[in-house]
């Protein structure tokens, strides 16, 4: 009976070779691997799959707080980098702050009372240089629409305007909302120091 001759004995060398070409298959497998989730975390891309009981959901496979590589390397912000003022509301917190002659003013209201603090110019470069961060887009309604048509609000009613001379602009809001709030917020900690500690009580 004639043996097979994947039945044969193997030489030291093919036994070589086929051991190579298994770890270049893997080599290859991980490469593209490592590829695609680079590719995912440079570019934030949402991931689609399919829930249990029917129908897709969205899944962002990098944190909110880890904007794209990508977004901050490619952006165009010229459209902007005039701007004079900008008003931000998140529920009931209101800021505005403006850059005035050779100063930066700035308005808060958290609840303890709407009240100015002026400020040296360098908290306006502090943030000039946040706010331009990454790319910023003007609010487009086309992009907040519930799968009924409806449009939608801003996400947790968060509102950012912009203001370039006379003009002003409705934002989306931008991907480093969180380090602007932190911003914003020392910056009205610092205004209360300005009125005294009894200032709260005003």
């Amino acid at each position: 009976m004639k043996k097979k001759a994947s039945d044969r004995i193997l030489t030291s060398v093919e036994k070589k070779e086929i051991k190579q070409k298994k770890m270049i298959a893997l080599l290859v497998i991980l490469i593209i691997l490592s590829l695609a989730f680079n590719i995912v975390f440079l570019l934030n891309l949402e991931i689609p799959y399919i829930n249990p009981n029917g129908g897709y959901k969205v899944y962002e496979i990098t944190k909110d707080d880890q904007p794209s590589v990508i977004k901050r390397i490619f952006k165009n912000n010229s459209q902007f980098k005039d701007f004079t003022a900008i008003v931000y509301r998140n529920g009931n917190n209101i800021y505005y702050i403006e850059k005035a002659d050779n100063m930066c003013r700035f308005k808060g209201d958290e609840g303890w009372g709407f009240k100015d603090c002026d400020f040296e110019l360098a908290k306006w470069d502090e943030l000039e240089r946040i706010l331009f961060k990454y790319q910023l887009e003007e609010y487009d309604p086309s992009n907040h629409i519930d799968p009924d048509g409806r449009i939608q609000n801003y996400k947790v009613n968060r509102e950012l305007n912009l203001w370039v001379g006379i003009t002003g602009y409705n934002m989306e809001i931008p991907d480093n909302i969180d380090e602007l709030e932190t911003f914003l917020s020392d910056l009205t900690n610092l205004a209360k120091t300005k009125w005294g500690v009894n200032y709260e009580e005003e």
